[in-house]
């Protein structure tokens, strides 16, 4: 039961169903993860992952500059092999070799 103090009485909880994709515990076993600054738009970011990641990945806005226009993004995988194929396709570095 639940104390409502603006009308002070009980009140039995709110059982709100989640959907099975968005359950955090699940999404904090993912353990390959990384921080990626970009000026690309998120949803390019998404819809490059839904077309090429094996396993399933999700994203976070996690800063903005503003003066710099760009944005940290944090992304975490369930699969090494989709973070190692991020970063060999957008990391500056990959296209020196």
């Amino acid at each position: 039961m639940i104390f409502d103090r603006r009308k002070k009485e009980r009140r039995a909880p709110i059982d709100r169903p989640e959907k099975p994709d968005r359950r955090k515990d699940e999404r904090r076993k993912w353990r390959y993860g990384v921080l990626f600054r970009t000026r690309l738009p998120m949803t390019t970011i998404e819809k490059w992952l839904d077309k090429y990641a094996k396993g399933r990945w999700s994203v976070s806005l996690e800063d903005i500059d503003t003066k710099k226009r760009q944005k940290t993004l944090l992304l975490s995988f369930e699969l090494e092999a989709d973070k190692k194929m991020l970063i060999a396709n957008f990391s500056p570095k990959s296209k020196d070799k």
